[in-house]
C-alpha cells in the first residue's frame, strides 16, 4: 500500500518531533500505537468474517452437489427397479406361459381341474390350488381378522409357560 522504508520512517519521526515537539511526542505515540492496533483488530475481524463468508459458501455448494448426487442414485436407484419389476414380469409371464403349455399338452397332474388348465393370460395373478382342499376342511373358518396391533396384543396377554 504505502512503500515506507526505515529511511522514510526516521524523516517522518523528525518532523513530527519538531511539529509536536519532545514533551507531547510520546504521548502522540501512544495515541498513534492504539489506533492502528483498533485499526489492525478490525481488519483482522472482517478477515476472518469473509473466510467465514467463504467456508459458508463452500458449505453451500458441497451441500448442493450432494443434494444432486442424492437425486441422481435416487433417480437411477428408481429406474433399476423399474426395469428390475418390468423383467420380473416378463421373465414370470413366460414361465406362465410355460406351465400353460405343459398343462395344455396333456402331461398335467392328475386330478387338476379344468378350470385350473384353462386360466387364460390375463389371471395369471389368481392362486392354484396352494392350500390343499383336506387342510381347509379340517381348519375351522376364520370369523375375524385381527390387524397387527391386535395380534400384538393378544399374545402380549396370553401366558408365558408353554
Amino acid at each position: 500500500m504505502f512503500d515506507l522504508g526505515f529511511s522514510k520512517l526516521l524523516v517522518v519521526g523528525f518532523v513530527a518531533m519538531l511539529v509536536v515537539g519532545p514533551e507531547k511526542l510520546p504521548e502522540l505515540a501512544r495515541t498513534l500505537g492504539t489506533w492502528v492496533g483498533r485499526m489492525q483488530r478490525h481488519l483482522n475481524q472482517v478477515k476472518q468474517e469473509m473466510g467465514g463468508l467463504q467456508e459458508l459458501q463452500e458449505l453451500r455448494d458441497m451441500k448442493r452437489t450432494m443434494e444432486q448426487a442424492a437425486w441422481d442414485a435416487q433417480h437411477q436407484m428408481q429406474t433399476m427397479a423399474s426395469r428390475f419389476e418390468r423383467d420380473v414380469g416378463l421373465a414370470s409371464r413366460y414361465a406362465h406361459a410355460e406351465v400353460e403349455d405343459v398343462y395344455d399338452t396333456g402331461s398335467a397332474r392328475p386330478g387338476a381341474s379344468t378350470q385350473t388348465r384353462n386360466l387364460s393370460r390375463k389371471n395369471w395373478r389368481l392362486k392354484r390350488h396352494t392350500i390343499p382342499q383336506w387342510y381347509k376342511s379340517r381348519q375351522r373358518p376364520r370369523t375375524s381378522a385381527l390387524s397387527n396391533a391386535a395380534r400384538v396384543a393378544r399374545q402380549r396377554d396370553l401366558p408365558s409357560g408353554k
